[in-house]
């Protein structure tokens, strides 16, 4: 399955081919570690998102704040082609929630994303957020990192952090 993954990144140009500038003046470039990074990032955020899916309407909440950022970034960089595709799976997000709201008289939630949802949500947030990162007049990737924060934190094991 990651090999079909590697060969669909690899053939449509996806890649991360540039961390951008991470010190002051000096630009970050991966050069042939570009696959393979691309798809550590890959499998690191779609995961982050599927982990996060513990509680009800957490990844979907999260989702909807990363996929507006996404969108604010596709109008300033002038990435026109992404806005359609991201209204759409912000509306059916925003859905999906109001759908796992609680309200009175409805103690459970009525959907629930499960991996399946999860996981597609993570994959279309990674798509877009490198296609953005990396075109030529693209967003510096660490604004997607910044984006994508809060989800790749919460994988973080509590040794790491202390807790």
């Amino acid at each position: 399955m990651l090999g079909i993954f590697a060969l669909t990144l690899r053939e449509s140009g996806t890649l991360l081919v540039s961390l951008g500038e991470l010190l002051p003046g000096t630009t970050v470039q991966l050069g042939s570690l570009a696959l393979p990074f691309t798809l550590f990032a890959a499998v690191g955020v779609i995961n982050a998102f599927n982990l996060i899916d513990g509680m009800d309407g957490l990844a979907g909440s999260v989702g909807l704040c990363v996929l507006s950022g996404h969108l604010l970034v596709a109008n300033l960089i002038g990435a026109t082609e992404w806005v359609p595709l991201l209204e759409v799976v912000i509306a059916a997000t925003a859905a999906f929630l109001c759908f796992n709201l609680r309200v009175p008289g409805r103690s459970r939630a009525r959907m629930f994303l499960g991996d399946a949802g999860s996981l597609a949500l993570g994959f279309v947030m990674l798509w877009i957020a490198v296609d953005l990162t990396q075109r030529p007049s693209g967003a510096p990737p660490m604004v997607m990192a910044w984006l994508l924060a809060l989800p790749m934190l919460d994988t973080v094991p509590p040794i790491v952090t202390g807790k």
